[in-house]
């Protein structure tokens, strides 16, 4: 007979609107990211022909730099954050606001555009359309008010431009890669996560995760010596999408943009094999992409309940590479489709079906 109280806990975690914006946000954005990353790599502003464009595609090499490059950074702001924190911070505004800009554009043209799509070529510029420029100004907009209210909705809008074009501008070839990614990535993980405190004295990842930067308007304002009808919020790096907890009050749960991001280029991918089977295979479907958002819908709501639960950071990489990866790979054996999805056919063209994939069952 199980305990009631341990149900109560259990089921009060997954209902409080912490978790439930969390894993709906997270969610949603791989939804939306994956079917940008079907338009292709997106580009900044300029108006390009789409031959021009390519896709960052992940190799062995590129793969185990990302853990490394991801340790680096942890580093340089658990040791220098005092010191670098204005231009870390204005650095990784203005990359959310040109990201958010590059994110927004598909939904402009989707619902204005036939309305008041026109190019228009601007000084130093280019040529550009207005569809740009409306999605330009809106993202400007909402990084300027986050700037000055670190509301914690248009800290999430800016997280979820920055993963919308991580997951669209990369690639991944095929799942031999992902596994060497994912493995790498765990050990990442883990390391930081459960043994960072026993080299520097805490947790490296909850440290960092946490911090707050001074507001940049505020400290030009103390430079020049103006004074502010109020004092300007401190700001949270927008590296984490976060909710408020209706169970505990004042309290936040968060989410690491790295967990929505690399499962979703593992999920995207699955999206465009998904694409790509059934466009060059009639009568066949292929639902990898559902499967794996699913997956990673699962693990994310169970990393969040162990987190709470057992009141520990957890990394949510080992909830989340299983879930999403582990499902494909379960799925590709019972579809017959290991070898296609092990060696890649990913990113082959959509629109060009003459190469059939040979091993659809």
């Amino acid at each position: 007979m199980m305990d009631n109280s341990l149900d109560t806990a259990w089921y009060s975690i997954v209902t409080d609107t912490g978790t439930f914006g969390i894993v709906i946000t997270a969610a949603a954005t791989l939804f939306y990211a994956s079917k940008n990353s079907l338009r292709g790599p997106p580009t900044l502003f300029i108006v390009k022909e789409r031959d021009d464009e390519t896709p960052i595609t992940l190799t062995w090499r590129k793969a185990i730099l990302i853990p490394m490059l991801g340790s680096s950074m942890l580093l340089l702001l658990y040791i220098f954050f005092e010191r670098i924190q204005f231009l870390y911070l204005v650095f990784n505004a203005a990359i959310a606001g040109i990201c958010l800009e590059m994110a927004l554009r598909p939904a402009v043209i989707h619902f204005l555009g036939p309305c008041v799509a026109k190019s228009i070529k601007l000084p130093y510029f280019g040529v550009t359309s207005t569809t740009s420029l409306i999605s330009m100004m809106s993202a400007t907009l909402l990084t300027l008010m986050w700037i000055v209210t670190a509301n914690w909705m248009l800290l999430n809008i800016l997280g979820v431009g920055l993963c919308t074009f991580m997951i669209a501008a990369v690639r991944l070839p095929n799942i031999r890669v992902g596994l060497f990614l994912f493995s790498a990535l765990l050990c990442y993980d883990i390391f930081w996560v459960f043994f960072s405190a026993r080299v520097f004295s805490e947790n490296v990842m909850v440290d960092v995760a946490t911090k707050t930067a001074e507001n940049p308007v505020q400290v030009v304002a103390d430079m020049l010596s103006i004074h502010l009808d109020h004092q300007l919020p401190t700001l949270s790096i927008p590296a984490k999408i976060m909710c408020p907890s209706y169970n505990h009050p004042g309290e936040f749960s968060l989410l690491g943009l790295g967990d929505i991001v690399l499962p979703g280029i593992l999920i995207a991918h699955n999206l465009r094999y998904d694409r790509r089977v059934e466009e060059s295979a009639r009568n066949v479907h292929r639902k990898y992409f559902y499967y794996s958002l699913l997956g990673y819908t699962v693990g994310l709501v169970v990393a969040i309940v162990c987190s709470q639960k057992y009141h520990a950071a957890q990394p949510a990489l080992i909830y989340l590479i299983p879930s999403t990866f582990g499902t494909t790979v379960v799925l590709g054996w019972f579809k017959g489709d290991l070898a296609d999805l092990y060696y890649g056919f990913s990113l082959q063209k959509v629109d060009e079906p003459e190469n059939l994939i040979q091993h659809v069952s």
